[in-house]
């Protein structure tokens, strides 16, 4: 028996230390793999922050190309440090966010190169180089005649207003629920009719009904139950019919084409410079984000601004405008704004070509530009204002207000978006490169 003991016990010595062997042995593994865990996941957080960064620092980057391009084509200093044109060979240390932008322009003549870096706060940076040369100087303009242009269908209800100029329309025109007009009316549309409308001005239809006009009224033969407080003028010729104001579309996506191109969607930073310049995406602007507009803009996608952002057209443009055109929609809410370059006249003409309902959408507080939809669909709604509008379709609603000329300046009742290119600058097909 106590053989048969001694026996056990030297047997389960052995045991008892493989196990403890193979316990160490597996911790050991299990720590291994905590730490290539945590080591993974920083990894992961380091890689995504970087990627961040270098987004930043490109957009920097980008925008520094954009303002050297415009300050070479610019007629004053006044937003290029002082110089322009020739004289400007480029700017440092410009805050933009938390980054910095640096601008080099070396060359002479009708050639030059364009070194943009973006600075990030910690140090980061995207260089941006580009080859350009001059162009031959072009100029173009867009008449908007109407407050209000509009072919096919038209909505005009609660408490929606139109002030200032004239209103057009190829359609049958009714009002509703204290919907106004200041000035006159035109019905081209034969057999057309005016119903239920407040005009402040002359009204020129073939039918006029229910309708409440101060000034004079021109008419066919249809005259029911409304009320002209100046002369009635029955056996009238039905109005004129006119087309809609034409953008020559080739041209600004030629304008635009100047400053390069963005690949993808893009958000730019706040307080930086747009345009010239094409993005094949989507351009998206929120959260308070105020952008310059140096030049046309063209979106391949659509456009969307929100929560209090605005897009600013820069002070050089003086007297003049420029056109923010996308292929796809726009959409404009929440005290979203478009404001030309303070001075009177000066505005951004919202151009699409997309036929659908949804070509340009203005709701929320936001406005106010020249909407100019030839093929779709433009909404105002909900305080949402504009300067004119001409579209295939439009529908004014729940206080959308239409102010053709805010500021009194204009004499011949016309707004006119011109584009003088002064022995323009352009980008070199080829030569961009991010380094």
């Amino acid at each position: 028996m106590r053989g048969m003991n001694d026996l056990q016990k030297k047997s389960t010595k052995p045991q008892s230390g493989f196990t403890l062997i193979l316990s160490v042995v597996l911790l050991s593994v299990i720590m291994v793999a905590g730490i290539e865990l945590l080591n993974y996941a920083s990894s992961g957080r380091q890689v995504t922050k970087r990627y961040q960064t270098s987004v930043n620092t490109f957009q920097l980057a980008e925008s520094g190309l954009q303002k050297a391009i415009f300050c070479l084509n610019a007629e004053n200093g006044a937003a290029c440090g002082g110089n322009f044109g020739e004289l400007y060979t480029g700017e440092s240390g410009l805050m933009f966010g938390d980054g910095i932008i640096n601008i080099e322009i070396i060359g002479s003549g009708d050639e030059r190169e364009i070194t943009a870096t973006g600075l990030g706060p910690t140090g980061e940076s995207t260089s941006i180089k580009s080859s350009i040369s001059r162009a031959p100087s072009i100029n173009t303009e867009t008449q908007f005649e109407y407050s209000l242009m509009v072919m096919n269908s038209v909505s005009f209800s609660n408490n929606a207003t139109i002030n200032g100029g004239p209103v057009y329309s190829n359609t049958n025109f009714t009002c509703g629920n204290n919907a106004e007009i200041e000035n006159d009316v035109y019905i081209s549309l034969p057999g057309g009719k005016l119903d239920n409308c407040e005009v402040g001005g002359n009204a020129y239809a073939d039918k006029i009904e229910d309708s409440e006009i101060e000034g004079d009224c021109f008419y066919d033969s249809y005259w029911v139950g409304s009320d002209c407080e100046g002369t009635r003028h029955s056996s009238q010729p039905t109005p004129i019919q006119k087309a809609l104001p034409t953008l020559d579309e080739e041209f600004w996506h030629q304008q635009a084409l100047i400053g390069g191109t963005i690949d993808g969607n893009y958000s730019p930073p706040d307080n930086s410079f747009l345009g010239p310049i094409k993005i094949n995406g989507n351009l998206t602007l929120d959260n308070n984000c105020d952008v310059t507009m140096l030049g046309p803009i063209w979106v391949t996608g659509n456009v969307i601004l929100s929560n209090n952002s605005t897009i600013t057209l820069d002070s050089s443009f003086g007297y003049s405008g420029s056109v923010l055109m996308a292929d796809g929609t726009f959409n404009f809410s929440n005290n979203s704004q478009l404001s030309g370059s303070g001075q009177p006249n000066s505005y951004i003409v919202v151009y699409t070509s997309n036929a659908t309902d949804a070509a340009i959408n203005v709701n929320n507080n936001a406005g106010a530009a020249v909407y100019l939809a030839p093929n779709g669909k433009v909404t105002l709604s909900n305080n949402a204002g504009a300067i004119a509008v001409a579209a295939n379709r439009a529908a004014l609603s729940n206080n959308a207000e239409i102010n053709y000329d805010p500021e009194g300046q204009l004499t011949e009742m016309e707004l006119m978006i011109h584009s003088i290119e002064a022995s323009g600058w352009n980008l070199d097909e080829g030569t961009w490169r991010k380094f």
